[in-house]
């Protein structure tokens, strides 16, 4: 009987893993309903939860942000210039221009961003064809990456990810962020270049909390001799909220896993300055996220997976009264060890593993038994093959 158990489980596994794949393979039919649900299943990601309870007990003290709320140009060459008073390391200006208008306040502008050239890095739109886009003014000759957030069309997955370089029809370009490390901390920009990863996962330390977070007003209040604190510091300049926000600034709010959320609803939950905080906040301290291997979470899937339909087969054949009790149990011990030993491996190593295949075929194994059961009664009917699901009367 144990051999005829292993050897049915060994069956039953891979059916499993076919039900899995076909689960996974449905995203491409176009049949909603279905569709969102295996979207839903393949965004699951544990580290979420964890973002979403890290606290700060101090904030990045090597990054400022300054809030600009809804500023004109005028105004904001004005915040540019009482921030270079202080005299910072970088100044990082994640505010996009849209075409030059030609009037006083375009050359006021113009001249700040020259005469900050130094120190100044800009954001930068790219098309998806990896040409500019012009559609906004563009400061050819100031320093400037790319501020794309990896997201799609609509703004509504949550992002996890940011590309250090991308590539366009004239060679390659720095994000925005890597760029601004290159200028404060060169030897962190080049170790980030060294791993050589065309995608990072953000290592987030928070929302605005993280971060000391000025609006323009009052940083304009201050004397020359008030701004100390931006000495040496990496000053960021953008919008992030305020109690003039209309339609456009909504453009630039995302989902990230600091404000994860069992919810359907929930708003979006940090500015697009704040992530780029997060990333070079990140860069600086080399405080990256690893990956482990597929082929190691692969291995470890199906090695678990099949012990736990051999165990459930064991209750299904030889214990069937206590079989739905004790499915449940292990499903609901399974998933209690499995986050806790994701987050214990995360928040001590920086290194995730990704478990969703795994829960998704424990999930399945109950019912996959049901289904391998039927076909066994089928077989069993039709050619007189025999299983241990099937019992002669």
């Amino acid at each position: 009987m144990n051999k005829k158990i292993i050897l049915e489980s060994f069956l039953a596994t891979i059916l499993v893993f076919l039900v899995l794949w076909i689960l996974f393979l449905s995203i491409n039919i176009s049949f909603k309903p279905f569709n969102y649900v295996v979207k839903s299943i393949k965004q699951i990601n544990l580290n979420d939860l964890y973002f979403s309870k890290i606290e700060n007990n101090s904030i990045d003290t090597n990054i400022i942000i300054i809030n600009t709320e809804n500023l004109k140009r005028k105004g904001i060459s004005d915040v540019l210039n009482k921030v270079n008073d202080g005299n910072p390391a970088v100044i990082g200006l994640d505010i996009f221009f849209y075409v030059e208008n030609n009037t006083p306040n375009d050359s006021l502008l113009l001249s700040t961003l020259h005469n900050l050239k130094d120190k100044l890095v800009m954001s930068n739109i790219y098309s998806d064809d990896g040409v500019i886009n012009y559609d906004y003014w563009y400061f050819d000759e100031i320093k400037n990456g790319h501020s794309g957030i990896l997201t799609n069309k609509n703004g509504t997955d949550v992002v996890r990810e940011f590309e250090p370089k991308i590539y366009n029809n004239y060679g390659s370009v720095n994000s925005f962020s890597t760029e601004i490390v290159a200028r404060f901390d060169a030897d962190a920009a080049n170790n980030l270049k060294q791993r050589n990863n065309k995608k990072e996962t953000i290592n987030y330390i928070g929302g605005t909390n993280a971060f000391r977070v000025i609006n323009y007003k009052n940083l304009l209040r201050y004397s020359n001799t008030e701004l100390g604190f931006l000495k040496n510091k990496i000053v960021m300049v953008g919008f992030c909220g305020g109690n003039t926000i209309n339609t456009a600034d909504l453009r630039d709010i995302y989902y990230t896993p600091v404000g994860f959320e069992i919810a359907s609803n929930r708003p979006p939950d940090m500015y697009g300055i704040i992530i780029h905080a997060n990333i070079v906040s990140m860069i600086i301290k080399e405080s990256y996220i690893n990956h482990s291997p597929n082929w190691i979470v692969y291995l470890i899937t199906i090695i678990l997976t099949f012990l736990y339909v051999t165990l459930f087969t064991y209750f299904y054949v030889v214990k069937h009264l206590y079989f739905h009790i004790a499915a449940k149990l292990i499903q609901l011990v399974t998933f209690i060890l499995i986050l806790w030993i994701v987050f214990l491996i995360f928040s001590n190593y920086q290194l995730t593993i990704p478990t969703k295949y795994l829960l998704v075929s424990v999930i399945l194994s109950v019912d996959v038994l049901y289904l391998y059961e039927a076909l066994a009664v089928m077989l069993y009917k039709k050619y007189k093959i025999k299983s241990i699901f099937v019992h002669d009367h």
